[in-house]
């Protein structure tokens, strides 16, 4: 009986001191998001600035490889990067915060059939060139990232069939090819990647019978013929003057797609409008109301190599002879610069859910209103803004804006 007792008591300990670590965690995890909810907000502006095509890009994705490139940054190119991704001036809170949220994606309903999301972090080292044990332990112990030697001088179209290969697997066979032929050179010694998988049903399903074909209006004033889906429900919704928002959780209820929809056909607005803190305020003042929804299907495939926006925002020497990433390499003779980072990412909104995936590679070579019976109409029959956010993280996953619709109309 003793015995019962003394065992007892010790899980009682080593459970209460698992939740004061945990306690911690999160406390430095919320100060890290707040920030990374920022640089995703300014990324997305500075991406949809001066141009009218569909958008649709990762943060965390970005967020992710861009951390673990910081942890080798020294000098002006960390304090750059610092600035431009908005991470804290504490290092442990910035590592502390991604471990957390690998941990906590990668333990997301693995059981459910319905919902699923995943991160995976690599890094792809040419095989003479020797990294700071320090530098490896840290992107094996936070960011859980494989270390994979690879031969990119003597066969650099092999080692990209490999990687590329690997994004693919990771992301639901979505994200092929992220780095095109011939940008991996000789001169290539380290390539840093992110890829996340996302794929869920609707709480609330759209019927697929009342799917039908209608008009989307263009921001040029044209219009393109559409399949709009419909449901009537109780979703939680808010608005001002100029924007409807609406929220559509997905069948856990903690991950939620946000649409925000212009109730003019121009998303001038939107710049204005989506801010971090306006984000925050916004969920806060959502009310459950009886909503008329009609949203489109719709998919967009998007591209971008983000040397130019980085370097716009403030990441100037990471891609010059100027850059600092003496914390990666060994060798003091051998300078590391960025010469890319790819971002590739998709998405597939449907009567059932939704399917978003993104991979980011960051290739390094030497440097040489009130409530109401009557149902709102939420119709977003005109371009609009959406992001896929994790309410218990406070994070943005995706965020992306809908413009227009390739040939097929989707």
């Amino acid at each position: 009986m003793k015995f019962v007792k003394i065992f007892l008591l010790i899980i009682i300990v080593v459970i209460s001191i698992s939740c004061k670590e945990e306690e911690i965690v999160k406390i430095e995890k919320k100060d890290y998001i707040r920030f990374n909810n920022k640089f995703a907000v300014n990324l997305f502006h500075n991406l949809t600035n001066n141009n009218n095509e569909n958008i649709f890009i990762s943060p965390y994705s970005i967020s992710t490889a861009l951390a673990m490139t910081y942890g080798g940054a020294k000098g002006e190119t960390k304090k750059q990067m610092q600035k431009t991704l908005f991470f804290p001036q504490n290092e442990n809170v910035l590592n502390k915060s991604f471990q957390y949220l690998i941990k906590d994606i990668n333990k997301f309903d693995k059981n459910n059939d319905n919902i699923k999301l995943k991160t995976v972090n690599a890094i792809w080292v040419e095989n003479n060139f020797e990294v700071k044990s320090i530098y490896d332990k840290l992107v094996r112990s936070y960011y859980f990232s494989e270390v994979n030697r690879m031969d990119f001088i003597n066969t650099p179209e092999v080692s990209r069939n490999i990687i590329n290969n690997s994004i693919s697997k990771n992301t639901g066979n979505k994200i092929k090819n992220l780095i095109p032929k011939d940008l991996i050179s000789k001169e290539t010694r380290l390539i840093l990647t992110n890829a996340i998988y996302f794929l869920a049903d609707w709480e609330k399903k759209f019927n697929k019978k009342y799917t039908k074909k209608t008009t989307f209006h263009l921001l040029n004033g044209e219009n393109t013929e559409i399949k709009m889906m419909n449901q009537t429900g109780k979703f939680r919704y808010t608005e001002d003057e100029k924007t409807q928002t609406i929220e559509l959780p997905y069948v856990n209820e903690r991950l939620s797609m946000m649409v925000f929809l212009p109730k003019e056909n121009d998303l001038t607005n939107i710049d204005s409008f989506l801010t971090e803190n306006r984000l925050y305020k916004t969920i806060k003042d959502m009310k459950y109301e009886k909503i008329k929804l009609f949203l489109p299907k719709f998919k967009i495939t998007y591209f971008s190599s983000l040397n130019d926006v980085l370097k716009k925002m403030g990441m100037k020497d990471a891609f010059t002879e100027r850059a600092d990433f003496t914390g990666i390499n060994k060798n003091k003779s051998e300078k590391l610069m960025i010469s890319n980072v790819l971002h590739k990412a998709f998405v597939d909104v449907s009567e059932e859910g939704t399917e978003a995936t993104a991979s980011t590679a960051v290739i390094m070579k030497l440097t040489s209103a009130p409530p109401t019976q009557k149902p709102i109409v939420f119709r977003a029959d005109h371009p609009f803004v959406f992001i896929i956010f994790d309410k218990e993280n406070e994070q943005i996953l995706f965020i992306g804006r809908l413009t227009n619709f390739n040939k097929e109309g989707i």
